[in-house]
């Protein structure tokens, strides 16, 4: 099981790993997160930030990633 801190980016490598860099060809779902437009092509939107949902990523054909997340509450941030 991978434990994450909200608010932090996470690449999950197929050997166990975490890294900041990965790459993303095999299959696998990408976690919902906020994107910030900021290059210069989004001029209309530039400085706008949206939530993008999950999403399924990836080539089945050069395999599939599964991930189980147990995400850890933190004081202020999330209730309950």
């Amino acid at each position: 099981m991978l434990t994450i801190e909200p608010g932090r980016s996470y690449h999950h490598g197929g050997d166990g790993s975490i890294t900041e860099e990965h790459d993303s060809r095999r299959q696998h779902l990408r976690r919902g997160h906020f994107r910030t437009f900021e290059a210069d092509r989004y001029k209309a939107a530039k400085g706008k930030r949206i939530w993008v949902q999950s999403h399924l990523v990836g080539d089945p054909d050069k395999g599939i990633i599964v991930k189980d997340y147990k995400v850890e509450k933190l004081d202020g941030l999330l209730r309950g």
